[in-house]
């Protein structure tokens, strides 16, 4: 399972039962792996210049339709086009419609 993580996390391979690692494993082993690579491929995305500007995610809607409020923690920019593109297999495991909102969390200024 962990060496699937490793090789679909990216999004540069896709999981296929042409694989041997991945077609080594159950059914549900599988479901599982391509359900986790998706949201690592998702949580990458979302922190992927590492500078820890996102100070959370709020998710509402639902079953079919979800939409996540990303809270960043000052002007950074956020490539939602990006951010979609690796929501893709997450998504398709999932069977729904993610979308993606910039929110900015103003900083309290702590006066001593």
């Amino acid at each position: 399972m962990t060496g699937c993580l490793v090789r679909y996390h990216n999004g540069k391979s896709e999981p296929s039962a042409a694989h041997k690692l991945f077609a080594s494993l159950d059914r549900d082993r599988r479901k599982q792996a391509r359900i986790l690579a998706g949201m690592l491929r998702l949580a990458e995305r979302l922190e992927s210049d590492h500078h820890q500007a996102i100070a959370g995610l709020t998710v509402e809607g639902g079953p079919q339709e979800v939409r996540l409020h990303v809270e960043l923690r000052d002007e950074s920019r956020l490539n939602l086009a990006g951010i979609e593109r690796k929501a893709r297999l997450l998504e398709r495991e999932l069977n729904l419609h993610l979308s993606f909102q910039r929110v900015l969390v103003v900083q309290k200024v702590r006066v001593a």
